[in-house]
């Protein structure tokens, strides 16, 4: 069933996600294609909540432990969140508790999608006010930490009976006169049932504050063993410390050294999609069908790469990475592609073949690009745009002359530079008092926020919040310089 679907799911998404990218697809066509990918990802993640719904009653789902970094995916989650509240003119407001420890034991796919559900659903079904989302340590101890999740709106409310009948698989929560989501909000009836089962898979229990009217406190805790291993951190910070230009650049076509990969999928639409995502970054691509075809292409050409679909006739693409080990070579990166949304929580099989990683369909460009991150070399290219600035702000001074752009982003560095001149007048971040960085911070965000430049915006919010004073310093210093590379990649143009 998840392969039958999810497979030409992948081709469905990547086509959208390709022409939504071209520079040749009309502009007056691409909010058509927005709304079919917004319907694509609802049908999606509606076949995603049926398939773990069959696994919970069939009793196989399970928690999949690793070092994690709980505040980086606190971060993440508000930050996607913070955009949506936005929208509907809504405030969320986040708050970690401070004494979280660094690295935790945590299956962080299930609790993301816990606390994702529990804040879609407070946004859904509140017209106005606010959202809390507050995260508190209730015990600490040298074996780890119990930890609460609480999220609070001012929405419609629900009454008890309600409260029960949305715990029950395939039942909407009941509508209000006063409130009716629309059909794209709707879903399968089935978040509420799956985040009631996964809390309970970890040991604990969802509680519900509401009434109809006055908003719901719902909440839950778990118990988090500490770990010593450093968790994987992908945070804006870290990625400041690594160039990720080349493959944006051979995006470009400014790449000075080009990759060979291989796309082995039966899949026509698929081995299409993939193929194309590879060529948008800038790498050289041949495609084949099959595994066999595969072992006789590599006998006579040379490949870096190659992405591999897990089940197809024959011999599987487990199979063909063991083959290929087994021959000696060492060098290829083999990275498996399945529908199996579970691929990621049975990882181990698919390394254990010899593979280097796994990726789940339908896989966006942006997926495939941060995995082949981990494995190529980027230092010599420049990135250009990591995010993209909008001067929608400035249109009535900027109208039909584009240079007005120009004087605008050179007021906004000035301000960056001032900033750096006072943080490191030396070239060597200097000592600040937290009320003066702090100014100087917000300053800085403001312009972000005129250029509606998320990333740089969030990770102005995320220095105002945490973290030694020191380390922020330097944290900022880097945001600087990497935003005034932007801006002088920006200038260049205009």
């Amino acid at each position: 069933m998840s392969h039958e679907i999810r497979t030409p799911m992948n081709a469905i998404l990547g086509v959208q996600e390709l022409l939504l990218g071209s520079k040749q697809f009309p502009k007056k066509d691409k909010p058509l294609l927005k709304s079919a990918q917004a319907s694509a990802e609802s049908l999606l993640g509606m076949l995603n909540q049926v398939l773990d719904i069959s696994k919970i009653e069939a009793g196989k789902l399970t928690l999949n432990l690793e070092p994690c970094n709980l505040n980086q995916l606190l971060n993440d989650i508000h930050a996607a969140f913070d955009t949506v509240a936005k929208r509907q003119n809504l405030i969320l407001h986040t708050s970690p508790d401070p004494r979280i420890a660094e690295v935790l034991m945590i299956d962080s796919l299930r609790l993301r999608q816990v606390l994702q559900n529990l804040l879609s659903n407070a946004i859904k079904f509140t017209d106005q006010g606010e959202i809390y989302f507050a995260i508190t340590v209730l015990a600490d101890d040298h074996a780890g930490q119990l930890i609460e999740f609480r999220v609070i709106d001012t929405g419609v409310g629900m009454g008890a009976d309600q409260i029960k009948l949305a715990l029950q698989a395939f039942e909407q929560i009941p509508t209000t006169q006063d409130h009716r989501p629309s059909i794209a909000k709707a879903g399968t009836g089935l978040g509420l049932t799956i985040t009631n089962h996964l809390v309970n898979s970890m040991n604990s229990h969802l509680y519900f504050e509401s009434a109809p009217g006055f908003g719901s406190n719902v909440h839950f805790s778990v118990a988090f063993p500490r770990s010593s291993i450093a968790a994987a951190n992908t945070s804006f910070f870290d990625s400041l410390s690594h160039n990720h230009g080349k493959l944006i650049a051979k995006r470009r076509g400014q790449a000075n050294l080009s990759l060979h990969a291989l796309v082995v999928e039966d899949h026509p639409a698929s081995r299409q999609i993939l193929s194309l995502q590879l060529e948008a970054l800038g790498i050289e691509t041949q495609v084949c069908e099959n595994a066999l075809a595969a072992i006789e292409l590599m006998k006579d050409h040379r490949f870096d790469l190659m992405l591999t679909d897990q089940s197809m006739p024959g011999m599987q693409g487990s199979d063909l990475a063991r083959h290929i080990r087994s021959q000696g070579n060492r060098d290829l990166i083999i990275i498996g592609v399945t529908a199996d949304i579970y691929a990621l929580e049975s990882r181990n099989q698919f390394l254990s073949s010899g593979m280097n990683g796994v990726l789940i369909k339908p896989l966006s460009l942006g997926a495939l690009e941060n995995e082949l991150m981990r494995y190529f070399d980027s230092s010599n290219c420049p990135q250009d745009f990591p995010e993209s600035y909008s001067f929608a702000a400035f249109q009535n001074l900027i109208q039909n002359d584009q240079r007005q752009i120009i004087i605008i982003l050179d007021e906004i560095q000035k301000v960056h530079e001032e900033a750096l001149i006072e943080l490191s007048p030396d070239g060597e971040a200097i000592e600040i008092d937290e009320s003066r960085f702090q100014s100087l911070v917000h300053r800085v965000k403001g312009g972000a926020q005129l250029l509606q430049a998320d990333e740089f915006v969030q990770a102005c919010k995320t220095l105002e919040a945490q973290g030694p004073l020191a380390k922020r310093v330097e944290q900022f210093i880097a945001l600087l310089q990497e935003q005034n590379k932007i801006i002088q990649n920006y200038k260049a143009r205009y």
